[in-house]
């Protein structure tokens, strides 16, 4: 382990999820490690190539701008069956041209005299280092005039942009499916927080990696018996489109029951009504083929 990002000694990690939460890699990097480098292009086609195996259909791919480089752009460009969606990190540009940019290429979307404020929604398009493709670059420019009904000497200046393989889609749906990737980060913290993952086991690197391996697989498991748990009305839950890892587990795997040898059969008496009962002997005698 090595000092990270926010000065704490330990190790770096990173996760790749498909459709609704489902875990398909997870890689244990050395706290100090930048994930502008062979390694993480590794892991993302690693990562790709096993989505390949779950599923035929082409994928959305869709990453944080942690993740932005020009060597990334140029992997994910010439992947077959995969479009991308990557934040850009504008680093050094100019506000100024980038308001500039918004006001000659984009369109005016919205604006508020009281407020003092203007949106402008467009797309450019960049060329690659030494490369001929153009990616195009989907953005949000908000000017900012007034503040407390002040006007300001210069203006402030806000940018969202995105990378993007999409050619098809308005700006407004890849800016969109973008600002849906925050549900990912629900995903992150059911995976560290709920299930105790947060904090490693041992001080040995391999140990450790092994161990986020075992994890993934434990998490891609419970979001099995979730999926269940969403198809079922007579629970008594909420109405939701998913559970979380807590929520599975505190239903289920805590589920108190006692073990019983009767007449040459174990049997399994459960603490539970009448309908998780049922609900249980389902999903116990589906999954026991596994």
């Amino acid at each position: 382990a090595t000092y990270t990002y926010n000065k704490k000694f330990g190790f770096a990690a990173i996760f790749a999820h498909l459709a609704c939460g489902w875990m398909v890699n997870a890689g244990l990097y050395p706290g100090n490690t930048s994930f502008h480098g062979p390694e993480t292009i590794a892991f993302v086609n690693q990562s790709l190539g096993l989505a390949d195996r779950m599923t035929g259909e082409t994928k959305l791919l869709v990453m944080d701008c942690g993740l932005e480089d020009q060597e990334m752009l140029a992997n994910l460009h010439d992947r077959p069956n995969t479009d991308f969606i990557l934040k850009h990190n504008r680093r050094r540009e100019s506000s100024t041209k980038w308001l500039e940019l918004a006001k000659e290429k984009g369109v005016l979307i919205r604006e508020d005299a009281k407020k003092g404020f203007r949106v402008y929604r467009g797309s450019t398009y960049r060329r690659l280092k030494d490369r001929e493709e153009e990616i195009r670059l989907a953005f949000d420019v908000k000017e900012t005039y007034k503040e407390k009904g002040q006007l300001l000497f210069l203006p402030k200046v806000e940018i969202f942009s995105v990378w993007t393989s999409l050619r098809d889609f308005s700006d407004k749906e890849v800016l969109h499916l973008y600002r849906m990737r925050g549900t990912s980060e629900q995903f992150h913290a059911e995976f560290k927080t709920e299930m105790d993952m947060e904090r490693l086991p041992s001080g040995k690197f391999k140990v450790n990696k092994a161990f986020l391996r075992m994890g993934m697989l434990a998490h891609n498991m419970l979001k099995v018996i979730s999926q269940d748990m969403v198809m079922e009305r007579a629970l008594g839950l909420k109405k939701a489109t998913r559970r979380r890892i807590k929520t599975v587990m505190n239903n289920v795997i805590f589920m108190s029951w006692r073990l019983i040898s009767h007449a040459r059969t174990l049997v399994m008496q459960l603490g539970c009504s009448k309908e998780w009962h049922i609900w249980f002997g389902r999903l116990f005698q589906r999954l026991k083929p596994a």
